[in-house]
C-alpha cells in the first residue's frame, strides 16, 4: 500500500499528504452499520472515511483513493459538506463535479495498477457490460483493439475522458437519486442556511467558487482531462442535462430539476414562522467554516470582504436561547 502511496503519479493526491503532512486530519472508521450492503460501500463525514474491514486490496485502493478526495475538499472548503449557502443549482453542480472527480479516480487506479486491482485483460464489448469494473476493463480492452499502436498511457487517458464525461452528462444513480435527495435535505427540510443575509457575499460569487473548486479537484488528479472537457463546457450544459434527466424520472418530485426550481426561501420562512419564537433557528455555518470560505473567496477576489457572523444578532440570540435550555 505504501509503495503505491509513494508512487510519483500520486504526488498531488491527498492520501500522500495524509502520510506526510500532519495538518490534514483524517480518520478511517471501520464497519459503520449505516454503510450500504454492497461490497464497494464507503462514506465520508467531514474528516472521517467510513469503510469496511476484511476486504481485498482492490477495495481499499478504490475506496480510500475516492474518500480522501472528499476529506481534502472538506478540509479546504467546508468541513460538514453544507454547501447550501449556494444557490440550489450551484449546490447541485458542486455535488456532481466533486463526486465525479472522486469516482473517476477509481477507474484510473484500476487501469494504472491492473495487477493489484485484479483487472480483466480479456473482457470486451463495454456497451454490453453492467458493472463499473466490467465497463472500465472492457473499455480499455476495446480501445486497445481499435488503437493497437497507442501507448498504455494514451489508452488510459481516453478511458478517463470517456468516464468523466459520461458521469457528468448522462443520468445515473448519483445525478438522478442521491443529488436530488441532498438538495431536498439542504433546501426543502430543516436547513435554512440560504436565508442568512451575510452569506449572499458567498452566494453571489457562486460560479467563481465552483470554478475555484473545479481547478482544485483537477489539481489532485493523476490524470489530465482533454482541454475541451473543462469547467465551462460542463457548467454551460448543466441545465439542459438535468432537465433531460427529469424526463426519465417516474415522480417529478424526485428529480434534480424539481428541487432546483423549488421555492426554498418561501418554504424555509414558512417553517420558521410556524415555530414559537424561542425555537426558531438559522443554520449558520461554523465559524471555522466561515474562515475557510473567507480564505478561498479572498483568493478568488482580493477585494472580498470576509464574512463574519460571530456578532450577528440572530446568531447571538439563538446562542442565548440554547444556553437557557
Amino acid at each position: 500500500m505504501m509503495q503505491l502511496v509513494n508512487d510519483p503519479k500520486l504526488a498531488n493526491h491527498p492520501i500522500r499528504r495524509y502520510f506526510h503532512d500532519p495538518s490534514l486530519h483524517a480518520e478511517v472508521v471501520f464497519n459503520n452499520p449505516l454503510l450500504p450492503a454492497v461490497t464497494a460501500g464507503a462514506l465520508t463525514y467531514g474528516d472521517q472515511a467510513h469503510i469496511k474491514s476484511g476486504q481485498d486490496l482492490a477495495y481499499y485502493l478504490t475506496v480510500l483513493s475516492h474518500e480522501f478526495i472528499h476529506i481534502a475538499t472538506n478540509d479546504k472548503y467546508i468541513s460538514d459538506n453544507n454547501y447550501s449557502f449556494l444557490r440550489s443549482e450551484d449546490y447541485a453542480f458542486q455535488n456532481l463535479m466533486e463526486e465525479n472527480f472522486a469516482k473517476t479516480l477509481e477507474a484510473w487506479f484500476r487501469l494504472t495498477y491492473p495487477d493489484q486491482m485484479g483487472s480483466d485483460r480479456q473482457i470486451r464489448d463495454a456497451k454490453w457490460q453492467t458493472t463499473d469494473i466490467e465497463i472500465i476493463d472492457a473499455t480499455r480492452n476495446d480501445l486497445r483493439t481499435q488503437y493497437p499502436h497507442y501507448s498504455e498511457e494514451q489508452i488510459i487517458a481516453m478511458v478517463m475522458a470517456e468516464r468523466f464525461q459520461g458521469f457528468m452528462v448522462n443520468g445515473n444513480t448519483y445525478s438522478e437519486g442521491i443529488i436530488p435527495g441532498n438538495i431536498e435535505i439542504a433546501y426543502g427540510m430543516d436547513r435554512n442556511t440560504h436565508l442568512i443575509p451575510e452569506y449572499a457575499a458567498y452566494r453571489d460569487r457562486g460560479d467563481a467558487f465552483l470554478r475555484h473548486q473545479w481547478n482544485y479537484l483537477a489539481s489532485l488528479m493523476p490524470y489530465t482531462l482533454p482541454p475541451n472537457l473543462n469547467y465551462d463546457y460542463f457548467r454551460n450544459r448543466f441545465k439542459d442535462d438535468y432537465t433531460e434527466w427529469a424526463r426519465w424520472t417516474g415522480d417529478p418530485k424526485t428529480s434534480m430539476l424539481y428541487w432546483i426550481n423549488f421555492d426554498a426561501a418561501s418554504h424555509a420562512r414558512a417553517r420558521l414562522a410556524a415555530l414559537p419564537e424561542q425555537d426558531r433557528r438559522y443554520s449558520y455555518l461554523s465559524l471555522d467554516d466561515e474562515a475557510r470560505l473567507n480564505r478561498v473567496f479572498s483568493q478568488i477576489d482580493p477585494y472580498f470582504t470576509p464574512v463574519n457572523t460571530r456578532l450577528s444578532f440572530d446568531r447571538l440570540w439563538q446562542q442565548k436561547m440554547d444556553n437557557q435550555r
